[in-house]
């Protein structure tokens, strides 16, 4: 599934592409922003942003890691640069296994979470755990408040979470929440999230609320209506 060499990397480009036209409308391009088969985190493509850095890690193996098993702890790897205009990041991640301690009725939730963010408003596709079981939800936080948006149960552990963003800041900007559970991708929800800049994308582990969590990360895409500026070409981690 992956281990691509460097002499197969720009045919696998071609192939992401490709189905790029299938998952998402117009002639977009997909890019493999990150495969994880490096040893450490590639700082020019991630900023560690904490707050309790050293829950991921990357052993070299083709999978980022989240592992927090004393509960409580939370972290964020953030996109090193921004993405302007229109575009989709998806994410690829299996084996997602939490305990959340939290009681019946509370709604306290553990979570992995895909995450678009101009500093001050974000978006997040995220798959979480409460007391009431595992469940796939979009949210919108505005200058600290939150909004849940849709939600539902399910008990995958392995799947792709996708947000595509219209390129448009203020108040005619609008993400779509998708999730790919190996048979194409489905909108769950939508909403305006008034971005002020260009949003940064992020993974997160967040597990405040929870006795334990864990999952892995296979790769992370971008998907462009026009060609990415070269220099998410050349960060592109070696193989």
């Amino acid at each position: 599934m992956k281990k691509m060499g460097c002499q197969n990397f720009f045919t696998a480009l071609l192939t992401l592409s490709v189905a790029s036209l299938i998952l998402f409308s117009g002639a977009a391009q997909a890019y493999v922003y990150d495969d994880f088969t490096g040893t450490g985190l590639d700082t020019s493509l991630w900023v560690d942003k904490g707050p309790n850095p050293g829950l991921f890690s990357q052993p070299g193996d083709g999978y980022l890691y989240f592992n927090d098993s004393s509960g409580g702890l939370n972290d964020r790897l953030t996109s090193y640069h921004k993405v302007s205009g229109a575009f989709s990041v998806s994410m690829r991640y299996s084996n997602f296994q939490a305990i959340n301690t939290q009681l019946p009725g509370q709604g306290k939730s553990t979570y992995m979470g895909l995450h678009l963010s101009d500093g001050i408003n974000t978006v997040t596709m995220m798959e979480g755990k409460n007391s009431n079981g595992q469940f796939f939800q979009a949210t919108l936080n505005s200058n600290g408040n939150l909004t849940p948006l849709t939600y539902f149960y399910s008990g995958i552990n392995s799947a792709w979470l996708g947000i595509r963003y219209n390129g448009v800041l203020g108040p005619g900007g609008k993400v779509d929440f998708l999730y790919n559970f190996g048979a194409g991708w489905t909108v769950i929800d939508s909403c305006a999230p008034n971005f002020s800049q260009a949003p940064w994308f992020s993974i997160r582990g967040y597990n405040v609320y929870g006795q334990s969590l864990s999952f892995q990360v296979d790769q992370v895409q971008i998907t462009t209506p026009f060609p990415l500026p070269a220099i998410f070409l050349l960060l592109e981690p070696d193989s």
